[in-house]
């Protein structure tokens, strides 16, 4: 048994396993710690971390972790030797606890804990029904290690949006609910005319758990109208607020011009009366079937909407269009262009691009004056 035991100890000293673990556990206790192992974990676990420090009640929002992690890295100026910082990626956390707390702050975070100790305790409970189990305990002990395998799993990795693995632990823990039976039920009390403490306080704590919740969305609702609105992020991080365009193309003699989608909006401040948009499209049948392309001015994040004009393109050559912005001079604001149908060139004409194009947009300018149409 010592001879064997000592040839088996032997060849995992020598395995690739073995070799990463002793690797693993030097970078640790070097210089950088994590870094060291698992740069895109480190930053990913420093900047949930960051988001239960700024939200500790009601985290970011369901979903919110990979929305607002880019923001974080933004604001996260430290340097790290060997270029670490280069490993930063957008991702889940990596670590079910993180999520949890990063995205519903401590009330989500204690939620997962007691899920999580609920579960250990009912595991521990058909532990003890060894024998009650017969045949199906070997089956239940596999139930058991394929939980534990998820929880450590879960330390390292989250799943979110993988409906396999979600099936799967909510597979299992349904199968650890049924063999672990329920418990023996206590004998009833006897009749008593004044209500039982344990009555009591579990009326107490549905009220606990009632102010709670409104609560929790109260302070979440004023979050997401103050620090973490739209408007808020937008002007603190300079965000980038097109949306429906394609990269920028030349025409050619030169002119830079971009597809729209179905709709397409951009940033502009108008800064005359006039407004000139060069515009083409290239619809297959468009001489029969004109294109409608609607264009609005919006002011803030879709509070006011001002409609501009409504274009009918029937041709290929690009055309300058003129439009009245009389109204709306030294304002800034979103210019949104709604068209009413898209084309696809491979669809259409075989050729190599998936795009859905909507109409071609140039360089927009204003001008003082009025309209060829005034």
């Amino acid at each position: 048994v010592l001879a064997i035991s000592t040839v088996g100890i032997a060849q995992i000293l020598h395995t690739p396993l073995w070799e990463r673990l002793t690797g693993s556990l030097k970078s640790l206790s070097a210089k950088g710690g994590l870094v060291n192992i698992s740069p895109e974990r480190y930053f990913l676990w420093k900047e949930a971390v960051a988001m239960i420090g700024n939200y500790p009640l009601t985290g970011v929002g369901v979903g919110a972790f990979i929305i607002e992690l880019p923001n974080y890295y933004a604001e996260d100026k430290k340097t790290y030797e060997g270029g670490f910082e280069a490993n930063r990626r957008i991702a889940t956390a990596e670590n079910y606890f993180l999520q949890a707390g990063a995205e519903m702050g401590a009330a989500g975070l204690l939620a997962f804990l007691w899920m999580t100790w609920t579960i250990g305790t009912i595991a521990k409970r058909g532990l003890r029904r060894r024998r009650d189990l017969g045949p199906a305990w070997p089956l239940f002990l596999g139930v058991v290690a394929g939980l534990i395998a998820f929880f450590v799993n879960g330390l390292f990795h989250s799943y979110i949006g993988s409906f396999e693995a979600s099936l799967g632990l909510w597979f299992l823990i349904a199968l650890l609910v049924f063999l672990a039976g329920e418990e023996t039920p206590a004998e009833p009390p006897a009749a008593e005319a004044k209500p039982s403490p344990r009555r009591t306080g579990a009326k107490r704590l549905r009220v606990a758990l009632i102010i709670s919740l409104v609560a929790f969305g109260g302070l979440h609702l004023w979050n997401s109208a103050h620090s973490l609105s739209l408007a808020e992020r937008t002007k603190r991080f300079h965000l980038n607020r097109e949306f429906g365009l394609y990269q920028h193309e030349k025409t050619d003699d030169g002119k830079e011009f971009r597809w729209t989608r179905e709709y397409g909006g951009f940033p502009i401040k108008v800064t005359g009366p006039v407004m000139d948009i060069p515009m083409a499209a290239a619809h297959p049948g468009i001489e029969r079937a004109p294109v409608r392309v609607e264009i609005f001015f919006i002011k803030g994040f879709f509070e006011e909407e001002t409609r501009l004009g409504e274009i009918d393109v029937n041709h290929f050559e690009w055309k300058t269009y003129e439009l009245s912005t009389s109204g709306i001079v030294d304002q800034e604001g979103l210019i949104l262009i709604k068209v009413s149908r898209t084309w696809n060139p491979r669809k259409a004409t075989g050729a190599p691009d998936l795009r859905n194009l909507g109409v071609a947009l140039g360089a927009i300018s204003f001008r003082t004056g009025k309209t060829s149409l005034s």
